[in-house]
């Protein structure tokens, strides 16, 4: 089989927001109901695009966030959670 990476031997993903898109509204209340921040934080945040969402996500956890995401017009990506045993340097 092929060498599994950091992040498939971890299996954590962290959800990233690319950009938010025009409607803004639909990220903002997605983002909300991921991270649990109130309407100003969330605001904020998806204002200050690229930003990670929310890190340590199982990879079905995180897809289906991205899905939600990208349906409501924003632009998200998963992106593989550096594993502690990185720290090497």
């Amino acid at each position: 089989g092929k060498p599994t990476t950091s992040a498939e031997a971890t299996g954590k993903f962290k959800l990233v927001l690319a950009t938010p898109g025009t409607k803004k509204i639909a990220v903002i209340k997605l983002v909300m109901e991921i991270t649990g921040l109130d309407l100003a934080d969330a605001k904020e945040l998806v204002d200050s695009t690229p930003f990670e969402i929310k890190g340590n996500h199982a990879k079905a956890d995180a897809e289906k966030w991205q899905k939600k995401l990208n349906d409501a017009g924003a632009s998200a990506e998963i992106e593989a959670a550096k594993a502690d045993a990185e720290k090497e340097k």
